[in-house]
């Protein structure tokens, strides 16, 4: 009964249980954004805004832009700020009034380099947290955690990543180490991240294995209650899906077509594993 069930190493606990106990570390960051983007503005005379797009594990980062490394005392290992170089470029000259090149260099500049140091400093500063800039030339490491937020400055949309190294996150976890409360929390979400296959059954036929046996390509066979037409992006017809094996819930509803071509199923009825029994 249990053979479906997926089955995880236990480097893939030690995963999971770490960005657990990184919410409470990416929380706190995200509580940050208010000053950072006050400071952004008052720096750069231009609207500001940060948003929080989403929170992952990255086995190989992958960097796009100009990074910087930093601390967060008393704790143990880096984290690093990367940044869009255009954008970083635009925020630079912003700062010292002075005319960006025509042509910017993807790479940053001595003094670009050092007005952005300065800018990070300020913006830390703005925080009221121990961050410090690292001259260490490590780069985020395989199985950093990522946390992703969108960049608006002026007219520019573009992107800010802080990747956080598995040393800081786990002295942050001895230093705070979160209440019993929060454990158990945690431990409970954990069953939203099992992955289940969902089966869509848009008919069905019964058949018989003598049926089966004498099956030859290019045979039709005809299934019951099945009367499917596409019209408006709409598949008229009901169909079935079930969760998991053996089914945990059953769902009935209606198959669509976005309007990029990928099918949809929208949910009319929904029946747990108590029902199905």
């Amino acid at each position: 009964m249990l053979q479906n069930l997926p089955r995880l190493s236990k480097g893939d606990v030690q995963l999971c249980n770490l960005i657990s106990a990184a919410s409470g570390m990416a929380a706190q960051l995200l509580g940050l954004i208010a000053p950072v983007e006050k400071s952004l503005a008052e720096t750069s005379s231009l609207p500001a805004h940060l948003d929080y797009k989403r929170l992952s594990f990255e086995k190989s980062p992958e960097i796009t832009g100009s990074l910087f490394a930093a601390t967060w005392a008393p704790a143990a290992g880096l984290f690093w700020i990367e940044l869009d170089t255009k954008v970083l470029q635009t925020l630079v000259y912003k700062t010292i009034t002075q005319a960006a090149p025509e042509s910017l260099d993807p790479k940053l500049s001595d003094l670009e380099k050092g007005v952005a140091l300065y800018l990070l400093a300020k913006l830390f500063d703005s925080t009221k947290e121990s961050f410090q800039l690292s001259d260490q030339n490590e780069v985020p490491p395989a199985g950093s955690l990522c946390l992703s937020l969108t960049l608006g400055l002026g007219d520019q949309n573009s992107f800010v990543r802080i990747w956080v190294s598995e040393t800081l996150l786990k002295s942050l976890a001895d230093i705070n180490p979160p209440a019993a409360s929060v454990i158990a929390e945690r431990a409970a979400s954990r069953t939203a991240w099992a992955e289940l296959p969902l089966v869509i059954e848009i008919a069905s036929v019964e058949m018989t294995s003598g049926d089966l046996q004498g099956l030859e390509a290019g045979d039709i066979i005809m299934l019951d209650a099945a009367s499917l037409k596409l019209t408006d992006k709409v598949i008229s017809g009901q169909a079935t899906a079930k969760i998991g094996s053996p089914a945990s819930a059953s769902l009935q509803g209606q198959l669509g077509l976005s309007e990029s071509n990928q099918y949809t199923f929208s949910v009319s009825q929904i029946e747990n594993a108590k029902e199905l029994s």
